[in-house]
């Protein structure tokens, strides 16, 4: 797109962000005035809801949260001074706001509590602490922000504790003790970092320990998901590669597998048959000998065509040799023009096997036995400890609102009350945090006036280690949270850099990140923006390179670089 197309772009999206009857998931890359934004959106709610609490804004930090109420809080108080340096519309808004303010007696600036921006853990501790029966976290416990020495001591109390009644828990010890060479260690290290992301993993283990059998409920879902997940990357590749191409290739492909057969040699290739692959899972052999023909061992686009590969030296006696590698090579340099294809192509190569091997389940079936146990006994640490994780209280929060079928009491008062809700970083959340907005908007129908208003930059998430899943992200912009439907929009305009370095950065990152969006690699496309009308064309970006490591050197290399400046 072009600046101007661009330009005009971002000013539709943001306007349509103000509407107050639609739900959206807005994409704004850095500096693109995204608190604005959501001051504004929040702005606007609030001069049509009955009650301030109406509005729930969640943030992942104190300090975002700390920045939206004083963004917020700010407008209002300044809205009235022409000097201010408010945005002309954000003015307009707050003008409004204090209207209504005024009209209900809602005393916001005297009362600024009642604006109701939390973290997502706050949140969390406010529901789990509301019902402390109902969640399952009783009262009175603390946060423990780390958590390592309590999923340390639940690891070690569950060697300690193994039920003399059941030999099949001592047996799963003994295997993976064994796997990891008798080091308890060790044992006691993996499940505490596991523990740590359990909320990636508890929700769908099986409760009964009948089911992680050879032939369990655990194997069949495993299974099934390993299937799931190489279907869809054969689909992605099938969908990227021109059809032409695609073609060509193969017939190549199988006049090569036909060659390496009478050489007697062994090679990938030799499962390219007739025809083009598809999405199944018998296709994924002839995909793997496809790439064994079109790419090198590191992933690179072949240049040259060998016997190794099927292709026969040229010989004065068959002068058709000549010609078919001609043609071969007018193949490869197509296919190295369409860079987006070799890295989904070269992974086809570490698609996993759909099924386990009868060993492999073994150890893994023990695994999955041992950590639902070490998660037990985690509860019995937290008790203890008078102490619990942020995970735990998100479970907590989770339970406090029950299901979409069976919601409790408190869900169905926050239903009543709750009428938007505004999320920022959304490319941060975990697939927990996600549920729990589920549960939060449950009952929500399209056309009641409640909306959803989530912000976020899938090209900056940060946060993988505390379980954020940026295919998340992708994944509600195509297909909306639950019931409710999100229109997507997208942030052009970057506020805080000049043109040189949105240039800079639009040519880098480009070639960085990866063609497409792929939700179940976590994979995000680079997203262009234009630097603001009023940028400046000053400054740039310079690359210096140290070719050698040395501290000192690079220390005075950038004392150089300051006092230049």
């Amino acid at each position: 797109m072009q600046p101007a197309d661009l330009l005009r772009a971002d000013q539709d999206a943001r306007a349509t962000a103000l509407q107050v009857d639609r739900s959206f998931i807005v994409q704004a890359p850095a500096g693109s005035g995204k608190t604005e934004l959501l001051t504004q959106r929040f702005l606007a709610l609030l001069a049509v809801v009955d009650r301030p609490e109406a509005l729930l804004a969640i943030t992942f930090t104190r300090k975002a949260a700390a920045e939206m109420r004083n963004r917020i809080l700010e407008s209002l108080r300044r809205c009235e001074e022409p000097q201010s340096k408010l945005r002309d519309d954000t003015r307009a808004l707050a003008r409004r706001v204090l209207e209504v303010d005024t009209r209900n007696d809602w005393g916001l600036l005297r009362n600024p509590s009642r604006l109701r921006v939390l973290t997502i853990d706050a949140l969390n501790q406010s529901l789990a602490r509301r019902l402390p029966v109902l969640s399952g976290l009783g009262a009175g416990l603390g946060i423990d922000e780390e958590g390592l020495e309590l999923y340390e001591e639940a690891a070690e109390r569950l060697l300690m504790h193994l039920p003399a009644d059941d030999p099949r828990v001592a047996e799963a010890v003994a295997i993976l003790l064994e796997h990891l060479d008798n080091n308890v260690g060790r044992l006691i290290g993996l499940v505490s970092s596991m523990l740590a992301r359990r909320e990636a993993w508890l929700p769908v283990l099986p409760a009964s320990i009948d089911d992680y059998g050879q032939a369990g409920e655990a194997r069949l879902a495993l299974e099934a998901a390993r299937a799931a997940i190489v279907q869809d990357h054969l689909a992605g590749l099938a969908e990227a590669f021109p059809p032409a191409l695609l073609a060509e290739a193969c017939v190549y492909a199988q006049g090569a597998a036909q060659v390496l057969r009478q050489e007697g040699k062994e090679s990938p290739i030799l499962a390219c048959g007739q025809g083009v692959p598809g999405a199944d899972i018998d296709d994924v052999a002839h995909w793997q000998g496809l790439a064994e023909f079109l790419l090198t061992g590191k992933g690179e686009p072949r240049k040259s065509f060998t016997v190794a590969v099927g292709v026969r030296a040229q010989d004065k006696k068959r002068p058709e040799l000549a010609a078919l590698k001609v043609r071969i090579q007018s193949v490869a340099d197509e296919f190295a023009r369409h860079e987006e294809l070799f890295e989904p192509l070269h992974a086809t190569r570490a698609l996993p096997p759909c099924e386990y091997q009868d060993a492999e389940w073994t150890v893994l079936k023990s695994l999955l036995l041992v950590l639902r146990l070490a998660a037990a006994e985690l509860k019995f640490v937290f008790a203890e400890r008078k102490a619990a994780d942020y995970p735990e209280f998100a479970a907590a929060a989770r339970q406090a609102l029950g299901t979409a079928a069976e919601p409790t009491d408190t869900a169905l008062v926050l239903d009543a009350r709750l009428r938007h809700v505004l999320v920022d970083e959304f490319q941060d959340t975990s697939e927990a945090q996600v549920q729990l907005l589920r549960s939060l908007t449950a009952g929500w129908e399209r056309g009641d006036g409640r909306t959803l208003f989530l912000v976020g930059d899938p090209m900056q998430s940060i946060y993988r280690f505390r379980n954020a899943e940026v295919g998340l992200f992708l994944d509600v912009r195509d297909r909306g949270l639950g019931d409710v439907e999100l229109e997507p929009l997208t942030l052009r305009v970057n506020f805080r850099s000049t043109q040189p370095i949105v240039q800079w950065v639009n040519q880098a990152f480009a070639r960085v990140l990866p063609p497409r969006d792929d939700v179940l690699r976590g994979a995000v496309k680079y997203s262009e923006s234009v630097a603001a009308p009023q940028a400046t064309d000053e400054g740039g970006v310079h690359v210096h390179a140290f070719l050698r490591s040395s501290r000192r050197f690079e220390a005075q290399a950038v004392a150089s670089i300051i006092e230049r400046r």
